[in-house]
């Protein structure tokens, strides 16, 4: 096989070494082009519908047209998660200091899985290599490094944050596909499992869980949708925090308050470290 007849590596696909292939009639098709298709199929129809076959038909085209484009259905799905991803935007102007910046950083890729939900169900295969996705690595390190998080620390809060966006997405989409499956809304769905804890609850095998029935607790869940995150910050302090500290008031949800302790964790972390008092272990 020559050069010029080898498979393009995903990496030159991502990166735009798309090269028409040498053999065969002027093709018609680009990878661009059956990305796009792909992207817009799954978007539509769900990961579940995704093919090649699928995508194929699209554009009036054997399965095995494709495969001269792209080499496989894994291959695919690589370029279309950097293409779903998209550019990273502009920093919004009223956006001041680390914290509100990361919180901008999350409120987007949040909104990436609003915009693909298939991409919750492609599998990770690696860390960021794509044009896209390199962007939003490099987006979400700048505000974590000028936090004062040194070295590799940096890498490892972003991918705890990335991780933690991801599945709570996850579990957001698959009790939307459960309530659409089932005719409910979200209030019947929470009622019902409060309803359902009351049944199997006891106190002498869940007494934690009692008590916080006993209270109420669940009467009253919250869910990390966007609204858990304000879209303005103004008038912040030198460590990040908004006057009146309204990305705690402005929605408890599970992944606002864990963002939160999380902050305030590398806010004592980077003290503790310029004190001397930084214990490596």
């Amino acid at each position: 096989m020559t050069t010029e007849d080898r498979p393009l590596s995903t990496l030159e696909l991502l990166w735009g070494s798309r090269e028409r292939p040498r053999r065969g009639p002027r093709p018609k098709l680009t990878v661009e082009r059956i990305v796009e298709t792909a992207v817009e199929v799954a978007d539509a129809e769900g990961s579940e519908a995704l093919s090649m076959q699928r995508v194929a038909k699209e554009f009036g085209y054997t399965t095995m047209s494709l495969y001269r484009y792209v080499q496989s259905k894994e291959q695919l799905l690589e370029l279309m998660f950097d293409a779903g991803s998209g550019p990273v935007p502009p920093v919004d102007e009223s956006v001041s200091g680390w914290r509100a910046e990361i919180e901008w950083w999350v409120r987007q890729q949040q909104r990436i899985y609003q915009r693909h939900p298939w991409m919750l169900r492609v599998a990770v295969s690696g860390p960021p290599l794509g044009p896209n996705n390199l962007a939003w690595m490099e987006a979400g390190l700048r505000p974590l490094v000028r936090a004062g998080l040194a070295g590799f620390d940096s890498v490892e809060a972003l991918m705890f944050i990335t991780g933690a966006v991801r599945e709570i997405c996850r579990i957001e989409d698959d009790m939307r596909r459960q309530m659409e499956q089932h005719g409910i809304t979200q209030q019947q769905m929470d009622e019902g499992y409060v309803q359902a804890l009351k049944w199997v609850v006891n106190v002498q095998a869940h007494p934690t869980l009692a008590g916080m029935l006993e209270q109420g607790v669940f009467d009253a869940m919250e869910h990390p949708t966007l609204a858990g995150f304000p879209q303005n910050r103004n008038d912040e302090d030198a460590g990040g925090r908004a006057a009146g500290d309204e990305f705690g008031q402005a929605g408890q949800g599970e992944l606002a308050f864990g963002l939160r302790r999380l902050f305030d964790g590398i806010e004592r972390h980077v003290g503790e470290r310029a004190a001397g008092r930084h214990d490596t272990g």
